[in-house]
Formats: C-alpha cells, sequence, structure tokens
C-alpha cells in the first residue's frame, strides 16, 4: 500500500445492506452503527483540506459570535423576551420527507437574549432526542446537544419571526446524516400571550454539509412553548 500523504484523506463509506436485530421483548428492529456507516476507507488523490479547513473556520466564527460581547443593549426590544433575560422551552416535532414520517424530536433549551450585528438575537442550548417507530427506530438519537443563535424581526405586536443557525452534535450516525457532527437551521414564526409566555410554530433542517458521502439530511415541523423569567 502506498503512503498516503496529504493525498489521501479518510471518509465513511455507507453499506446500503441493514442487518436488523429484532428485540423480542418490544417486537421492534434496531439496527448496530455498524451497518448504517460500515467502514472507514483511506483514498487516494481527494484529501479536502477545504472542507475541513471551512468547517473549522464557520464553527469558531460562530462561537465567537455566539459567546462574544454581545447582550442586549435594549433587551424590552427583543420580541421573543419581552423584557426578561431567561427563557426556558420545550419542543416536540415530527420528522417530514416526501410526508409525515413517524420519526419524532422533543427537546428542551434555554436562552439569553443578545444582539447579532446590532439586531435583536438569541442564544441557545439544546438537548434533544429523537425517536422513531418501527423501521424507523434506525434513526433514533437517544441524545443530540447543540448551540445555536437566532436573528429575530419583531413583525407587529408581540408577533415576531426569526431565523437561526447551530452546530450539534448527535449519539448515532445514519444513512441520512452519517457523521455524529451536523448543522442546523430553523425558522419559526412566535407570539407572545400572558406577558411571560411565547409559542412558535418551527421548521428546522439538520445536516453536516456534505462532510461524509451520504448527507441526505433530516427535516422536522413542530411546535415550541417558551416562558420568559
Amino acid at each position: 500500500m502506498r503512503a498516503f500523504g496529504y493525498s489521501a484523506y479518510t471518509r465513511f463509506k455507507y453499506n446500503k445492506t441493514y442487518q436488523p436485530i429484532k428485540n423480542l421483548k418490544n417486537n421492534t428492529l434496531t439496527f448496530s452503527e455498524s451497518d448504517v456507516c460500515s467502514s472507514v476507507e483511506i483514498t487516494n488523490g481527494n484529501l479536502n483540506i477545504v472542507k475541513i479547513c471551512t468547517v473549522y473556520s464557520f464553527s469558531l466564527f460562530f462561537l465567537l459570535c455566539l459567546f462574544g460581547e454581545s447582550e442586549a443593549r435594549t433587551p424590552k426590544l427583543n420580541p421573543a423576551f419581552g423584557g426578561k433575560e431567561n427563557q426556558i422551552s420545550a419542543y416536540f416535532g415530527v420528522s417530514v420527507r416526501n410526508e409525515l414520517e413517524e420519526l419524532f424530536l422533543a427537546g428542551v433549551q434555554y436562552s439569553q437574549p443578545n444582539e447579532f450585528f446590532r439586531i435583536s438575537g438569541r442564544r441557545c442550548i439544546e438537548l434533544m432526542t429523537a425517536h422513531g417507530i418501527g423501521e424507523l427506530s434506525r434513526y433514533n438519537q437517544p441524545l443530540i446537544f447543540g448551540l445555536a443563535q437566532d436573528v429575530i424581526f419583531r413583525l407587529f405586536g408581540t408577533v415576531y419571526t426569526g431565523i437561526n443557525l447551530g452546530i450539534y452534535i448527535k449519539s448515532n450516525r445514519t444513512d441520512r446524516i452519517c457523521s455524529r457532527f451536523m448543522f442546523g437551521e430553523k425558522m419559526f414564526l412566535g407570539f407572545g400571550f400572558l406577558e411571560n409566555y411565547r409559542l412558535e410554530l418551527y421548521g428546522r433542517h439538520f445536516s453536516n454539509g456534505t462532510l461524509t458521502e451520504n448527507n441526505s439530511g433530516q427535516n422536522f415541523f413542530g411546535l415550541s412553548v417558551m416562558t420568559n423569567f
């Protein structure tokens, strides 16, 4: 075998044949991670340094924006917080591809108001879990941890909209996202009620930015309930 030097890179290769294991206790199917992203392959002539540097640079810039000195100077103008400094959220979502499927997302989020280039924002820490029914149990994720930055725009009254970008680590690789690291994007529409409460409808997408060969992504639509304090 030739020395690969700078001209090689490591990537995961997807094995399209699954070996499901039936759980006799609850009659469900489980899939070994090795069945999904089965091998690590060394390939000559395809070292993608640009991709690695791009991900590193983006992640560093994102973290600097998220944790830099960007406290909101006028928190009362942030429609998601209404003058409060903290927010706790609980949310639920369902997977959507060509149609709704029985793969569900649930999570909790802690947020603080900030500003993103003088625009009202929200920095977030998220803990999520995803569970599918039947064959979709291959996409189960016991734990997903992420950091995210929102940009928020008031529409009228207590109604607002926004977009979100985050970086996430999940428990398992799957054929849809064949890496544990992934990016997340979200669009949401929210409104305030009873002074300190918010409801948001959202659509979100996860992928790894083609870090691996298999990256069809994962989409969810759902609802968030929030309280400010």
